[in-house]
């Protein structure tokens, strides 16, 4: 579930996005520039709109959280941002609404080492095994439990990898995995019992495009809204689909 927690995000300000099309043009945005704060990350500046200076590029801080530093910043082909049309944000909430996708806006991070793979993994991220007899056996035992309460998920340790190197761009050995669930060596998979699902239905509903690095705002469906919020994610295509830098609520706290 996502904690609020204080840091300000990159790329663009919330207020834009959240007024959707409110703005028209992506110089409007360039009348924002992020500036170093220390070990704090980043603020955004609001210039005078009467008359300031513009910026065809925002300024990246050099001591940032992990994961911001290493980005490769592009420009639009017109030297700036752009807004998404509505044909790519239909594609962003069909993207988000995958197993394999949507439990990665469910906790805030400013990194990949900061998911929550619990959330992530939760309902299986679409990997989930049918498990033997030998295996519920095994879990039982290692629970310390007679018998299964609620469904039980496995997911394979070669499935987990495989994820996390295509959504995050690490391994296994840079998270913790405790929070995937109970590892068993025999079979070299994760086990969970979980009750309801943590599914939830988000809709882009507005963002900015900077070459290969997008910045969205995801809106949550109405039934499960007062558990989970409203996020600004920002997300980095890459040769084999898109990878989560990072992810912020917008509640307000």
């Amino acid at each position: 579930m996502i904690r609020r927690k204080k840091f300000i995000f990159i790329i663009l300000s919330s207020a834009l996005l959240i007024s959707g099309c409110g703005r028209n043009e992506a110089e409007d945005v360039q009348n924002y520039i992020q500036i170093e704060d220390g070990a704090e990350g980043f603020e955004e500046l609001a210039l005078d709109e009467d008359g300031a200076e513009e910026f065809d590029e925002l300024v990246l801080a050099e001591d940032v959280d992990e994961g911001f530093d290493e980005l490769d910043w592009k420009e639009d082909g017109d030297g700036g941002f752009r807004e998404l049309t509505q044909e790519e944000m239909d594609l962003f909430t069909q993207f988000i609404h995958r197993m394999d996708a949507y439990g990665f806006v469910l906790s805030e991070y400013t990194g990949p080492s900061e998911v929550d793979l619990g959330e992530v993994f939760y309902s299986g991220a679409g990997f989930q095994k049918t498990l033997s007899e030998e295996e519920i056996a095994a879990y039982l035992a290692a629970c310390n439990q007679e018998e299964l309460y609620t469904d039980c998920v496995k997911i394979t340790r070669s499935d987990v990898e495989k994820l996390l190197e295509e959504r995050l761009g690490i391994s296994l050995s840079d998270t913790d995995d405790e929070k995937i669930g109970l590892y068993i060596p025999e079979f070299d998979a994760y086990y969970h019992e979980c009750g309801d699902t943590n599914y939830m239905e988000f809709s882009c509903v507005g963002g900015l495009a900077n070459g290969n690095v997008y910045t969205l705002e995801f809106k949550a469906g109405m039934d499960w809204n007062y558990i989970y919020s409203d996020v600004q994610t920002i997300l980095e295509k890459t040769e084999s689909g898109y990878r989560f830098i990072a992810n912020q609520s917008l509640a307000i706290p």
